[in-house]
């Protein structure tokens, strides 16, 4: 029996001392991926960081680039165009008052003749008055009267 006993007695010491030894490599596990994922953690929250920067940085350039886009020199071949089609504009806006004289003048023209048309002919038909047979009559009287 006594035996046995400090059988059962070595098995719970041995028992305890796997299982605390088994708890003591539980606990270094334990710590060392608690330590691991702070570790990356952190490394992702610098990456986060660093990457907030840059696209900060990147957005401040891209501002900048249209500022100067927009407040660039103009090509020296564009304002060039530009001056040619501005003389173009102004020749047909001058060209556009011209027409616009002439057609005045043709259409006081047209009012003018309207009005000499109506004056000889509506206003005052003389339809039938001259006689186109009256120079031959006159003559042919002529000779009556002197023979």
């Amino acid at each position: 029996g006594h035996f046995s006993h400090s059988l059962a007695a070595i098995y719970r010491l041995q028992h305890q001392q796997l299982s605390a030894a088994h708890r003591a490599e539980l606990d270094s596990i334990n710590r060392h991926h608690q330590h691991r994922v702070q570790s990356l953690l952190n490394d992702f929250n610098r990456a986060k960081e660093l990457l907030i920067q840059k696209i900060g940085e990147l957005e401040r350039k891209h501002q900048e680039a249209e500022e100067r886009y927009r407040k660039r020199e103009s090509r020296p071949e564009d304002l060039e165009e530009i001056q040619t089609l501005k003389a173009t504009v102004v020749e047909l806006q001058s060209r556009v008052k011209e027409m616009a004289t002439e057609m005045r003048i043709y259409q006081l023209e047209l009012t003018n003749r309207e009005k000499n048309y109506n004056k000889l002919f509506a206003a005052n038909p003389l339809v039938g008055i001259l006689d186109p047979m009256a120079a031959i009559k006159k003559k042919v009287a002529e000779r009556h009267s002197s023979a």
